[in-house]
Parts: C-alpha cells; structure tokens; sequence
C-alpha cells in the first residue's frame, strides 16, 4: 500500500508531461540564468539562556493548559 503512495504520483507525473509540454518548458527556460542565493552563508549564531527560555515555554504551556481546562469547566478544584 505504502509503495502504491509512491508510485502513483510519479506515475501521475510521467503522464502529465508529455514530450511536447516538456519541449515547451525547456523553450520557456532556455535564457534562465541560475544564480547564487542572496543569502549571508557567514551570519553570526544567536546566543542565549536555551534552558531559562525552555523554562519559559513550559510554563505558557502550563498556563495555557490550565486556562483551558477552566475554560472546559475541567478544573481541578475539589
């Protein structure tokens, strides 16, 4: 079943481009200039507190739990 996933869309793939769509893209792209990415490949890496701000994310997540749980009337008052 997995390998059907696979293959039908390649399948789909090959019969959608038929040779004359595929003259007509080369046609399309034959004065394409590839070029480098405007990208910085030397940008500095960010430092920080990695544990206070997974600290910080556990306890919004905390908050935000209990904030739904009061809001689902599944509070835990007893």
């Amino acid at each position: 079943m997995k390998l059907a996933f696979l293959v039908l869309p390649l399948a789909l793939l090959a019969v959608a481009c038929s040779d004359e769509d595929m003259e007509k893209w080369k046609e399309m792209n034959k004065d394409r200039v590839e070029s480098t990415p405007n990208e910085e490949p030397n940008l500095p890496e960010a430092k920080g507190d990695v544990e206070a701000v997974k600290k910080g994310v556990k306890e919004f997540g905390d908050r935000a739990s209990k904030a739904a749980d009061v809001m689902m009337g599944n509070d835990d008052k007893k």
